[in-house]
C-alpha cells in the first residue's frame, strides 16, 4: 500500500490533520514539479452502506439535526475539505470528480456486498452484468467552496474563525451534493437509468486482454505466501 501512495491515519482528526496536510502537500508539489496526471481517491462516506453503518449515519444526521438519505450514509465533510485546502494552492486547475455508483440488480435498500463478492466474481463467475456510473465534474476554484485565503503553504493545524465559517459553507455544499446523488440513485432504481434529457450515455466495454488476468486479483497472496514457505524452510 505504501507502493501506491496511501495515507495512512489514526481515524482521530487531532493527530491525522496535520499528517494528511503535510503529505498531501508533498504530493501536490511531486506532481506541480513533475508535470504528471494526478489522481487522489477519497470516500467521504468512508465505508459501505450495510446494516451496521446505517444506523450510525442516522444517529449522526439526528445529532447535527439534518435529514438522513435513503441510499448512501451521509459523508463526513473533514478530510475532503482539508484535502481539497491542501492540494489546491499547488494545482491551480485542481479538478474534483464526482462519481455515483449503482449494480444492476439490487434491491431498494439492498446491499451491494450481499450479492456481488470476491467469490461470486472470481469463482462462481457471477460478476455485476454492467456498471452504471454517472459522472459529475467540478472546478475546485470556482465551483467548490473550500475558502478564499490559500496560500502556498499547508493548512493551519488550527482553526481560525474565517476558517471555520468556511468549513460550515463547505459542510453544506457537501451535504446538498450528496441529497443531489442519493435522489439521483432512487431516480434510477425507479427507471433503471441516470439519463437525462439531452445527455446520451457512454457505453465503454470492459474485458480482460488475456483470461490469465484474473489472477492478478490474488497477486497480493503471493508475498505473503513467500514469506509463509521462507519461514518454514528456515526452520
Amino acid at each position: 500500500m505504501q507502493l501506491y501512495g496511501f495515507i495512512f491515519l489514526a481515524r482521530s482528526w487531532a493527530s491525522d490533520r496535520s499528517q494528511l496536510a503535510s503529505h498531501l502537500s508533498a504530493l501536490g508539489k511531486r506532481a506541480e514539479e513533475e508535470d504528471k496526471p494526478f489522481c487522489f481517491l477519497l470516500y467521504p462516506e468512508g465505508t459501505l452502506v450495510s446494516p451496521n453503518t446505517r444506523p450510525i449515519s442516522k444517529k449522526f444526521a439526528d445529532k447535527e439535526g439534518i435529514a438522513d438519505l435513503n441510499n448512501l450514509l451521509l459523508p463526513r465533510s473533514t478530510g475532503l475539505y482539508y484535502s481539497l485546502r491542501s492540494l489546491a494552492p499547488k494545482m491551480p486547475d485542481l479538478k474534483l470528480i464526482d462519481l455515483t455508483v449503482v449494480y444492476p440488480g439490487i434491491p431498494p435498500l439492498g446491499y451491494g456486498q450481499d450479492y456481488y463478492t470476491l467469490r461470486s466474481v472470481f469463482l462462481n463467475g457471477v460478476p455485476p452484468p454492467v456498471i452504471h456510473m454517472h459522472v459529475k465534474m467540478f472546478d475546485v476554484a470556482t465551483g467548490v467552496p473550500i475558502g478564499d485565503e490559500l496560500s502556498s503553504s499547508p493548512p493551519s493545524t488550527t482553526d481560525s474563525r474565517e476558517d471555520t465559517e468556511a468549513k460550515k459553507v463547505f459542510d453544506t455544499w457537501l451535504r446538498e451534493l450528496w441529497q443531489e446523488k442519493d435522489d439521483l440513485v432512487t431516480t434510477f432504481l425507479q427507471t433503471g437509468s441516470f439519463r437525462k434529457a439531452g445527455i446520451p450515455p457512454v457505453d465503454i466495454p470492459v474485458k480482460l486482454r488475456r483470461k490469465r488476468e484474473w489472477l492478478d486479483a490474488f497477486c497480493f497472496f503471493l508475498p505473503a505466501g513467500a514469506g509463509y514457505l521462507w519461514g518454514k524452510i528456515r526452520q
